[in-house]
Protein backbone atom coordinates (compact mmCIF):
# COMPACT_ATOMS: atom_id res chain seq x y z
CA UNK A 1 0.00 0.00 0.00
CA UNK A 2 2.70 2.42 0.85
CA UNK A 3 4.76 1.38 -2.30
CA UNK A 4 1.46 2.80 -4.28
CA UNK A 5 1.17 5.84 -2.30
CA UNK A 6 4.75 6.90 -3.21
CA UNK A 7 4.69 5.93 -6.64
CA UNK A 8 1.58 7.73 -7.26
CA UNK A 9 2.91 10.83 -5.16
CA UNK A 10 5.78 10.61 -7.89
CA UNK A 11 4.01 10.19 -10.68
CA UNK A 12 1.66 13.32 -9.50
CA UNK A 13 5.17 15.57 -9.35
CA UNK A 14 5.98 14.51 -13.21
CA UNK A 15 2.23 15.31 -14.33
CA UNK A 16 2.28 18.63 -12.73
CA UNK A 17 4.90 19.41 -15.01
CA UNK A 18 3.30 18.43 -18.21
CA UNK A 19 4.89 14.93 -17.52
CA UNK A 20 8.76 15.41 -18.55
CA UNK A 21 11.06 16.92 -16.53
CA UNK A 22 10.65 19.81 -14.24
CA UNK A 23 11.82 23.15 -15.12
CA UNK A 24 14.51 25.04 -13.30
CA UNK A 25 13.71 26.08 -9.90
CA UNK A 26 15.29 29.86 -10.94
CA UNK A 27 12.75 30.10 -13.92
CA UNK A 28 11.24 33.88 -14.21
CA UNK A 29 8.01 32.20 -13.40
CA UNK A 30 9.09 32.45 -9.57
CA UNK A 31 6.74 29.23 -8.99
CA UNK A 32 6.85 27.45 -5.59
CA UNK A 33 8.75 24.60 -4.59
CA UNK A 34 6.50 21.49 -5.06
CA UNK A 35 6.34 19.15 -2.42
CA UNK A 36 5.20 15.36 -2.82
CA UNK A 37 3.90 14.04 0.41
CA UNK A 38 3.85 10.06 -0.57
CA UNK A 39 1.78 9.17 2.98
CA UNK A 40 0.15 12.01 3.30
CA UNK A 41 -2.61 11.09 5.51
CA UNK A 42 -0.96 9.66 7.99
CA UNK A 43 0.73 11.50 11.54
CA UNK A 44 3.62 12.34 9.98
CA UNK A 45 2.33 13.61 6.91
CA UNK A 46 -0.29 15.82 8.39
CA UNK A 47 2.62 17.52 10.40
CA UNK A 48 4.32 17.75 7.77
CA UNK A 49 1.47 19.90 5.56
CA UNK A 50 1.18 21.95 8.69
CA UNK A 51 4.77 22.88 8.90
CA UNK A 52 5.08 23.34 5.34
CA UNK A 53 2.30 25.77 5.41
CA UNK A 54 4.40 28.20 6.60
CA UNK A 55 6.85 28.58 4.55
CA UNK A 56 6.06 30.99 1.74
CA UNK A 57 7.80 29.39 -1.42
CA UNK A 58 6.43 25.92 -0.61
CA UNK A 59 3.34 24.41 -1.85
CA UNK A 60 2.10 20.63 -0.48
CA UNK A 61 0.61 18.01 -2.79
CA UNK A 62 -3.19 18.08 -2.80
CA UNK A 63 -4.33 15.00 -4.45
CA UNK A 64 -5.76 15.66 -7.80
CA UNK A 65 -5.17 19.43 -7.83
CA UNK A 66 -1.85 18.75 -8.80
CA UNK A 67 -1.77 19.09 -12.59
CA UNK A 68 -3.89 22.17 -12.67
CA UNK A 69 -2.29 23.69 -8.76
CA UNK A 70 1.25 23.15 -9.14
CA UNK A 71 1.19 23.86 -13.13
CA UNK A 72 3.68 27.12 -12.11
CA UNK A 73 6.17 25.21 -9.88
CA UNK A 74 9.44 25.12 -10.23
CA UNK A 75 10.77 21.86 -9.02
CA UNK A 76 8.86 19.06 -6.69
CA UNK A 77 10.75 17.24 -4.14
CA UNK A 78 8.92 13.66 -2.80
CA UNK A 79 9.51 13.24 0.85
CA UNK A 80 9.24 9.63 1.99
CA UNK A 81 8.86 8.58 5.66
CA UNK A 82 11.98 5.72 5.99
CA UNK A 83 9.87 3.01 8.57
CA UNK A 84 10.17 -0.50 10.11
CA UNK A 85 7.49 -1.92 8.12
CA UNK A 86 7.11 -5.35 5.41
CA UNK A 87 7.93 -3.02 2.84
CA UNK A 88 12.14 -1.88 2.70
CA UNK A 89 11.86 1.48 1.84
CA UNK A 90 15.22 1.68 0.87
CA UNK A 91 13.94 -0.52 -2.68
CA UNK A 92 11.22 2.03 -3.05
CA UNK A 93 13.63 4.68 -2.88
CA UNK A 94 15.74 2.87 -5.37
CA UNK A 95 12.88 2.83 -7.89
CA UNK A 96 11.17 5.68 -7.71
CA UNK A 97 14.85 7.38 -8.21
CA UNK A 98 15.06 5.04 -11.25
CA UNK A 99 11.65 5.71 -12.66
CA UNK A 100 11.58 9.72 -11.57
CA UNK A 101 15.37 10.54 -11.77
CA UNK A 102 14.07 14.64 -12.68
CA UNK A 103 12.40 14.01 -8.65
CA UNK A 104 14.42 14.31 -5.73
CA UNK A 105 13.54 12.74 -2.79
CA UNK A 106 14.06 13.48 0.76
CA UNK A 107 14.21 10.71 3.37
CA UNK A 108 12.45 11.39 7.36
CA UNK A 109 13.62 8.61 9.68
CA UNK A 110 13.40 8.41 13.37
CA UNK A 111 16.95 6.51 13.04
CA UNK A 112 20.16 8.43 13.79
CA UNK A 113 21.95 9.64 10.43
CA UNK A 114 24.72 7.46 11.71
CA UNK A 115 22.41 4.28 11.23
CA UNK A 116 20.70 5.30 7.65
CA UNK A 117 21.68 8.35 5.87
CA UNK A 118 24.83 6.53 3.84
CA UNK A 119 22.09 4.03 3.00
CA UNK A 120 19.16 6.46 1.75
CA UNK A 121 21.57 8.43 -0.26
CA UNK A 122 23.33 5.13 -1.72
CA UNK A 123 19.89 4.22 -2.83
CA UNK A 124 19.36 7.25 -4.47
CA UNK A 125 17.77 9.77 -2.36
CA UNK A 126 19.21 13.76 -2.14
CA UNK A 127 19.02 13.85 1.68
CA UNK A 128 18.44 12.16 4.65
CA UNK A 129 16.39 14.67 8.27
CA UNK A 130 15.37 12.73 11.15
CA UNK A 131 11.62 13.36 11.50
CA UNK A 132 12.52 15.42 14.91
CA UNK A 133 14.50 17.68 12.59
CA UNK A 134 14.41 21.51 13.43
CA UNK A 135 12.14 23.64 10.67
CA UNK A 136 14.71 26.25 9.29
CA UNK A 137 16.78 23.03 8.39
CA UNK A 138 13.96 21.46 7.19
CA UNK A 139 13.10 23.96 4.56
CA UNK A 140 16.74 24.19 4.31
CA UNK A 141 17.11 20.79 3.03
CA UNK A 142 14.14 20.97 0.73
CA UNK A 143 15.11 24.16 -0.57
CA UNK A 144 19.09 23.07 -1.16
CA UNK A 145 17.50 19.44 -3.07
CA UNK A 146 15.17 21.27 -4.82
CA UNK A 147 18.00 23.10 -6.70
CA UNK A 148 19.68 20.03 -7.76
CA UNK A 149 21.99 19.87 -4.27
CA UNK A 150 22.53 17.00 -2.09
CA UNK A 151 22.41 17.07 2.13
CA UNK A 152 24.75 15.42 4.00
CA UNK A 153 25.18 17.12 7.68
CA UNK A 154 28.90 18.18 8.44
CA UNK A 155 29.88 15.78 11.00
CA UNK A 156 28.64 13.28 8.06
CA UNK A 157 30.61 14.19 4.93
CA UNK A 158 33.68 14.57 7.16
CA UNK A 159 33.03 11.15 8.50
CA UNK A 160 33.19 10.11 4.92
CA UNK A 161 35.96 12.04 3.99
CA UNK A 162 38.19 10.86 6.57
CA UNK A 163 37.39 7.45 5.79
CA UNK A 164 38.47 7.91 2.14
CA UNK A 165 41.44 9.67 3.43
CA UNK A 166 42.43 7.04 5.16
CA UNK A 167 41.62 4.38 2.71
CA UNK A 168 39.78 2.73 5.62
CA UNK A 169 38.05 -0.64 4.79
CA UNK A 170 34.01 -0.47 5.65
CA UNK A 171 32.63 -1.72 8.84
CA UNK A 172 31.28 -5.72 8.31
CA UNK A 173 27.45 -4.45 8.61
CA UNK A 174 28.22 -2.49 5.21
CA UNK A 175 27.97 -6.19 3.85
CA UNK A 176 24.54 -6.42 5.38
CA UNK A 177 21.99 -6.43 2.59
CA UNK A 178 18.76 -3.58 3.66
CA UNK A 179 16.88 -6.34 5.12
CA UNK A 180 19.55 -7.91 7.09
CA UNK A 181 20.59 -4.34 8.69
CA UNK A 182 16.61 -3.59 8.86
CA UNK A 183 16.81 -7.12 11.24
CA UNK A 184 19.49 -6.03 12.89
CA UNK A 185 18.40 -2.63 13.75
CA UNK A 186 15.16 -4.13 15.23
CA UNK A 187 17.46 -6.77 16.83
CA UNK A 188 19.58 -4.48 18.77
CA UNK A 189 16.09 -1.72 19.47
CA UNK A 190 15.36 -4.88 21.60
CA UNK A 191 12.59 -6.48 19.58
CA UNK A 192 12.19 -10.18 19.69
CA UNK A 193 12.05 -12.57 16.68
CA UNK A 194 8.40 -12.82 17.00
CA UNK A 195 7.97 -9.37 16.63
CA UNK A 196 10.58 -8.41 14.50
CA UNK A 197 8.56 -11.59 11.91
CA UNK A 198 5.28 -9.71 12.86
CA UNK A 199 6.37 -6.57 11.90
CA UNK A 200 8.05 -7.41 8.74
CA UNK A 201 4.94 -10.04 7.89
CA UNK A 202 7.62 -12.56 7.53
CA UNK A 203 7.74 -16.01 8.72
CA UNK A 204 9.97 -16.96 11.86
CA UNK A 205 12.01 -19.48 9.80
CA UNK A 206 12.90 -15.97 7.38
CA UNK A 207 13.73 -14.21 10.53
CA UNK A 208 15.85 -16.65 12.18
CA UNK A 209 17.46 -16.94 8.26
CA UNK A 210 18.15 -13.39 8.02
CA UNK A 211 19.92 -13.38 11.67
CA UNK A 212 22.28 -16.32 10.95
CA UNK A 213 23.53 -14.43 7.65
CA UNK A 214 23.72 -11.43 9.95
CA UNK A 215 26.07 -13.09 12.37
CA UNK A 216 28.26 -14.85 9.98
CA UNK A 217 28.56 -11.51 8.01
CA UNK A 218 29.50 -9.57 11.41
CA UNK A 219 31.58 -12.50 12.64
CA UNK A 220 29.84 -13.05 15.79
CA UNK A 221 29.23 -16.18 17.08
CA UNK A 222 25.77 -15.36 19.23
CA UNK A 223 22.95 -12.88 18.83
CA UNK A 224 23.69 -11.52 22.13
CA UNK A 225 27.00 -10.02 20.89
CA UNK A 226 25.08 -7.62 18.10
CA UNK A 227 24.37 -5.33 21.28
CA UNK A 228 28.07 -5.01 21.86
CA UNK A 229 28.60 -4.92 17.69
CA UNK A 230 26.50 -1.99 17.28
CA UNK A 231 27.64 0.15 20.85
CA UNK A 232 31.16 -0.52 19.39
CA UNK A 233 30.06 1.11 15.98
CA UNK A 234 27.92 3.95 16.97
CA UNK A 235 24.72 2.78 16.21
CA UNK A 236 23.06 2.17 19.44
CA UNK A 237 20.04 5.13 20.04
Amino acid sequence: MRERLAVTAARRARHAFGGGATPHVGDRSGGKIAICIADEQDALGVDLRQCIAAANDMLVSDGEAWPSGLSRCGRAVLILGMRMTERNELDLVRRISRDRPELPILALGSHSEQRYAQRALRAGAAGYLRVNSDRDLLFAVIRKIAAGGIHVSAELAEQMARARMDNARPPPHAALSDREFQVFLMSVDGQAPDQIAHTLARSMKTVACHRNRILRKLNLAHPTQLLSYAAAHGLLE
